[in-house]
């Protein structure tokens, strides 16, 4: 059509021709159009598509370390952005270009010329040795039809053309290329397989995936006959499947997501065994964005997404631990994938175990078939598990009784509970009930920070997110699904008065109920639930004084109700505060997520930190009344034995204070300040956590060690009692010798594995989930309370 009706000017053909023997010749190089501008009006899906280009530009250069890109475009910003990823690499013509939405077509300029222009870089575009381009472009398509491009070397980027009769679309069939679903990379269509319900499929060389090739079949049409509703599906996997999560170390109150069709009937069984468990819609991927979940299950589900690449990244992104499903998987050695014929007509696509292997490997994940299912896990098995898993399925007429027995024991009690929290959100979704969370104290790395980040992911799991509006500072709070966020500007205890105008001018915008804080603020008039983490600066006698203080002290005046993390702190709270009736406080202990790593982590983290004695963990050294002093005078204590040890201090300052560095001697010390991976490790690999506070709100570092399976030496001050129990070692605040003889004392082998046994059961005792419920019906309850003296 080209060479019939549409022939290049001569000055055109010369101008291509110069220009390619003066840059181009002698290199090979990727032809790549970009459309850019007002054409995302013309296209909703251009935005997605574009940020696909360079996944196969990635790969065409792996592949020709030497290759250059020859660039089509009429957006400046699009030349930026090619030119900061791959440099000089990079080559573009001196066409016209717009850095507005507005296209360089309908932007006042002369279109003869632009017509010019884009036959000169089309004419140099055939001359690359791959292109990549996108089908709802004339210009790519016509560029795809202007030459016969090799299998493999012509990437058609973007949805089908829309057009019915696109006379730029060259008519050929043994080299047309669609994309895989799964890798993105392009399929061969030239041999395409029929099976017996006469679907086109088409296996996928690098992914090992197979398929669907009909455009004709509609997603709607696929659902249609799957088995959506298949309770048997269901049940076996709720009868088989907790002792598979037991090994796996997924325990009760970890968040785990189900991700499919059927209407939660799966999530309401786990549920009524006490599982933290929730459902989710595969209709909906946004649901999925920035949930905190430990485990998701996808029970012949995978075969279904609409947009693998997109499904399986919005999984991933939630960073579980694991990913437990099923599917029928093909054998990558059966010819055709046949054995797919009667099933695959209701499949986008397929999988072979190298399917999973490929996605596993791409997201940092492990790739493992276990019996009737697969596991993506984020680290190995370890020796022990995999035995276990590899043969655990051989018992599972006892293990299903087992799971019978449970949820016959539990599923009065949990669904009564559920009834009871659901009422209370049909009585708030009636009223349009709000909640404000104020963000005050997301910009710090505190126990705190972690306590309210901990409450927002089980709401956003557990539907309560819909009544929440996170009032966030500078944007600094975490971001879950599920919840509003209104960003406000940062806290300032130099303008109290006017930060306390703010609150309530966002409350009555926001049509707030009720008013809560991460810390100290209130609004004016909204009523509000205040958090008391502690009382540490009446009882440690700090200067009340400070503005901090005060405001601390007008807020509790201010709060309707309290929410307190121990009894301990109830009572202080009560006895500064006489005023404070008993039932008006709520105490809820906090949880952790913590737990024992593999020991190849722990062996990772000690290498990283250059840690090669046995130590002893100290944290927060740099506050008064944690005492630490206390340990380091018992090290001391050690005398030449201190050369064999190191202190590892966390939350530390970058040096120690000089009445800390002089008890170190011939031993080792390190201050780190760790991730929350890298604490765990800290805590699983130390001899013992040594924690000799004398106040603590509810002292989680006792907690947290207990969890990661490290003894702890504490003291028998405020809140710390219940925590610990009887799974710690208690010494006096004051006395060097009782904190020594504990050092000693610890790495006993009978003392230390009877603490770290007791410490696990004992940090079983505590969970986010059950803090979360239990603040959530307050706060319910409350907001119920507000609307009913309103209406009275």
């Amino acid at each position: 059509m080209f060479i019939k009706y549409i022939k290049p000017t001569g000055e055109i053909t010369r101008k291509a021709n110069e220009y390619y023997n003066e840059k181009m010749i002698g290199n090979n190089w990727i032809g790549v159009h970009v459309r850019g501008s007002d054409k995302v009006l013309e296209s909703p899906h251009l935005e997605f598509t574009n940020t696909m280009y360079t996944q196969y530009i990635d790969k065409i250069i792996e592949l020709n370390p030497a290759i250059k890109i020859f660039l089509m475009t009429d957006t400046n910003y699009v030349v930026e952005e090619y030119v900061q990823r791959y440099g000089e690499r990079v080559l573009c013509t001196p066409s016209t270009r717009t850095d507005s939405q507005t296209g360089v077509h309908i932007n006042s300029t002369d279109g003869v010329q632009i017509g010019k222009e884009v036959y000169l870089d089309s004419l140099l575009a055939i001359k690359c040795d791959y292109f990549v381009g996108n089908q709802e472009s004339n210009v790519s398509l016509a560029i795809s039809s202007m030459k016969e491009w090799p299998n493999g070397q012509i990437i058609m980027l973007g949805v089908s053309s829309a057009r019915n009769d696109n006379f730029f679309i060259h008519k050929r069939t043994d080299s047309t290329l669609t994309n895989c679903s799964i890798c993105a990379m392009p399929l061969d269509t030239s041999n395409i397989m029929v099976n017996s319900s006469q679907m086109q499929s088409v296996a996928c060389t690098h992914c090992d995936s197979l398929q669907i090739h009909n455009e004709s079949i509609k997603h709607s049409e696929l659902w249609g006959s799957t088995e959506k509703g298949d309770h048997s599906l269901i049940m076996r996997n709720f009868l088989y499947l907790p002792r598979f999560l037991e090994i796996l170390d997924i325990k009760r109150d970890d968040r785990c997501l189900d991700y499919s069709r059927d209407q939660g009937m799966f999530t309401d069984l786990m549920r009524n065994l006490g599982y933290n468990y929730y459902y989710f819609s595969s209709d909906n991927r946004e649901s999925l964005k920035n949930r905190s979940v430990k485990l998701v299950t996808l029970f012949n589900e995978i075969e279904m997404f609409t947009n693998p690449q997109e499904t399986w990244k919005a999984l991933f992104e939630m960073a579980p631990s694991c990913i437990v499903g099923t599917t029928d998987l093909i054998p990558k050695e059966h010819p055709h994938f046949s054995a797919a014929n009667g099933v695959t007509k209701y499949r986008e696509s397929r999988y072979s175990p190298e399917t999973l292997s490929y996605i596993a490997v791409k997201h940092g994940y492990c790739a493992y078939i276990l019996g009737p299912y697969f596991l993506l896990s984020r680290s190995p098995l370890s020796e022990e598990a995999g035995k276990e898993l590899s043969s655990w399925f051989g018992s599972l007429e006892n293990q299903s009784v087992s799971v019978i027995k449970n949820w016959m024991n539990n599923y009065l009690v949990s669904n009564q509970k559920d009834a009871k929290k659901q009422a209370l959100r049909v009585l708030l979704r009636q009223n349009n009930a709000r909640i404000a969370l104020e963000g005050y104290f997301f910009r710090f790395s505190t126990g705190i920070t972690r306590l309210w980040t901990s409450l927002l992911a089980e709401w956003s799991l557990n539907g309560f997110g819909e009544f929440i509006t996170v009032l966030d500072r500078d944007n600094t709070a975490p971001c879950f699904g599920g919840i509003s966020y209104r960003t406000i500007p940062q806290h300032n205890y130099g303008a109290l008065a006017q930060d306390h105008e703010l609150l309530q001018k966002t409350c009555d915008e926001e049509g707030i109920t009720l008013f809560t804080s991460t810390y100290y603020t209130t609004p004016v008039t909204t009523p509000a639930v205040i958090l008391v983490p502690d009382m540490i600066p009446e009882v440690m006698n700090f200067d009340l004084s400070n503005p901090q203080w005060t405001e601390k002290h007008n807020t509790i005046r201010y709060a309707n109700k309290f929410l307190s993390i121990s009894q301990s702190t109830s009572i202080d709270l009560m006895k500064y505060f006489p005023d404070i009736s008993q039932d008006r406080i709520v105490t809820s202990y906090c949880g952790t997520e913590f737990r024992t790593p593999s020991s190849e982590k722990i062996v990772a983290f000690k290498e990283r930190y250059g840690i090669t004695k046995p130590y002893f963990m100290i944290s927060g050294v740099k506050t008064d009344y944690k005492n630490a002093i206390l340990c380091f005078k018992a090290f001391q204590q050690l005398g030449e034995r201190r050369k064999d040890f190191a202190i590892v201090c966390t939350n530390s300052m970058p040096t120690l204070e000089p009445e800390f560095a002089e008890c170190i001697g011939e031993g080792s010390s390190h201050l780190l300040i760790l991730s929350d991976e890298e604490l765990q490790c800290a805590y699983a690999g130390a001899i013992a956590l040594a924690f000799p506070s004398r106040y603590e709100g509810f002292g989680l570092p006792v907690l947290e060690a207990m969890a990661c399976s490290c003894p702890v030496i504490t003291c028998r001050t405020s809140s710390i009692p219940e925590v610990g129990g009887d799974a710690v070692i208690y010494v006096s605040p004051d006395s060097v010798d009782e904190m020594c003889n504990a050092m000693i004392d610890v790495q006993v082998p009978e003392i230390r594995n009877s603490l770290i046994s007791k410490g696990l059961i004992q940090s079983q005792a505590f969970s986010w989930r059950n803090m979360a419920d239990t603040i959530e019906n307050m706060l319910a309850e409350t907001c119920v309370e507000i609307i009913l003296n309103k209406k009275s």
